[in-house]
């Protein structure tokens, strides 16, 4: 019995602490206490950035030996430019720490990868993260809201059904001994648009001011203007012009969350004053 609890709370232990090291926020984060903790990672574009033991050394190298280094501050924020550091790595970076004798193992990384959000609907979010791997999506309070592994193409899809716009998100990964974190703060989901003209020339309309209008299921996008006013010329995809009646679907874009998809007709050619919805009849 002792044996079976001891186990038990050992699995527990280490499964907080992975999760636990994973659940550093900026701002506010809490520092790193322990040199075998995963480094944390929130920028490798530019200069990397991330978290590390409050003033330990962090060391850097590329796969020649060259090496740089930096200190952590007393929140245990570093920021080095490797590029300009390193100038021949490979875009392969090996990551320590070290503080007080002691150095911590050394993971690595590719230079410029990051998550990305794919798509941020009303009800969902989606992140292109590394494959097979292990995922979380937390609130600023720390709590995870959700978790699971992303997909054989590194996709995962998170509910945010009932997340309020302004929410700040952690989007945690851990990937080769280090914890990769991305920071999102949820934006308002950007409200219908407006059709004010459509004819077989192009679709005029009313968005979210430098939206980005997109067609349903196809890579297209077109900003809007300044006052939001767009004009989509025709053709739109592979030159084809859409036939008259046809139905085309948009939706627009902002901070990379999407508003929802209205259905268009092509040649409703009478200009008339904006309307609420953007489906209308021939």
């Amino acid at each position: 019995m002792k044996t079976i609890i001891a186990v038990t709370l050992t699995m527990g232990a280490v499964l907080g602490i992975l999760w636990g090291i994973m659940n550093h926020h900026s701002p506010h984060v809490s520092a790193q206490t322990n040199i075998n903790d995963p480094l944390i990672i929130t920028q490798t574009n530019g200069s990397v950035e991330g978290f590390a033991i409050p003033q330990a050394e962090v060391i850097f190298s590329d796969e020649q030996g060259n090496t740089t280094s930096t200190i952590a501050d007393k929140t245990g924020k570093f920021s080095v430019n490797v590029s300009e550091k390193l100038p021949n790595h490979n875009g392969t970076i090996g990551i320590q720490q070290k503080i007080n004798g002691l150095t911590g193992p050394i993971h690595t990384f590719q230079i410029g990868w990051i998550m990305r959000i794919l798509n941020c609907s009303a009800t969902e979010i989606v992140v292109r993260g590394k494959i097979n791997t292990d995922i979380q999506i937390r609130l600023k309070n720390g709590s995870i809201l959700s978790q699971g592994k992303t997909d054989n193409e590194g996709h995962y899809t998170g509910n945010i059904a009932n997340v309020p716009a302004g929410s700040e998100l952690t989007i945690i990964q851990m990937y080769g001994g280090i914890a990769f974190h991305k920071m999102y703060t949820l934006p308002p989901v950007p409200p219908k648009f407006t059709v004010t003209e459509s004819t077989l020339a192009g679709i005029k309309g009313i968005g979210v001011p430098r939206g980005l209008m997109c067609v349903s299921q196809t890579s297209f996008g077109h900003f809007n203007f300044a006052d939001g006013t767009f004009f989509l010329d025709f053709p739109l995809l592979n030159g084809v012009r859409p036939p008259l009646g046809s139905k085309i679907y948009l939706y627009q874009k902002k901070d990379d969350r999407s508003g929802p998809v209205q259905e268009v007709l092509v040649g409703w050619s009478q200009r008339v004053a904006p309307m609420t919805e953007a489906s209308s009849s021939l």
